[in-house]
């Protein structure tokens, strides 16, 4: 019997973060903005998580934060959105679905998923899927252990946010597994430092 995991999606088992880091590089160069991306991108997340606004309002809201002109902003968003919607599934999750179960634990929606998977020519009957889910929730997390009958001890969580994916695993008693793009090395004791003397 394959075991099960849960994972987070959005940078976790696509490409999302730098998908979007490209799309805000391009509209820096092309309005000859005054910041850097990687600010930008903090900004717009940081609203996104912390609103009621939908995901293109905010975009508009941290452009316009930016300095692009209203009236530049929907070329603006043109642009973004070409750039943005060219995520790609991470390298290797084929190999993940050959050896495990997955549930897929996210804060986004199913259908753009979906969509992705497709393209990607992986088949979607595959999955369990808990959508939307307001991150960090422990109440979601547990019922997802619940309804797909695992022990929180045996099971393994995915993600690459250490609050919203990591914190209510490990309260749960799962096993965490951290994956970033933008981290060279991970370690777990500050005695581990040792190896880079």
């Amino acid at each position: 019997m394959m075991k099960t995991i849960i994972m987070d999606f959005n940078d976790t088992i696509d490409n999302t973060a730098a998908s979007e880091l490209r799309a805000l590089k391009k509209l820096i160069k092309a309005f000859k903005l005054k910041t850097i991306a990687s600010e930008l991108l903090i900004n717009l997340n940081s609203m996104y998580l912390n609103s009621s606004l939908s995901y293109d309002k905010c975009v508009k809201k941290t452009l316009l934060k930016a300095g692009i002109k209203k009236e530049l902003l929907s070329k603006a968003m043109k642009i973004f959105k070409a750039e943005a919607d060219e995520i790609k599934i991470k390298a290797g999750f084929k190999e993940v679905l050959k050896n495990f179960n997955v549930i897929i634990f996210t804060s986004a929606s199913k259908e753009p998923i979906i969509k992705l998977l497709k393209k990607n020519d992986i088949k979607t009957n595959k999955f369990i899927f808990y959508d939307n889910i307001v991150k960090p929730s422990l109440k979601e997390l547990k019922r997802a252990l619940e309804e797909n009958g695992l022990d929180a001890r045996k099971t393994y969580y995915v993600g690459d946010d250490i609050i919203r994916d990591m914190l209510p695993a490990k309260e749960l008693g799962m096993k965490t597994i951290i994956i970033s793009d933008y981290v060279d090395y991970n370690i777990n004791k500050l005695s581990e430092l040792i190896i880079f003397k």
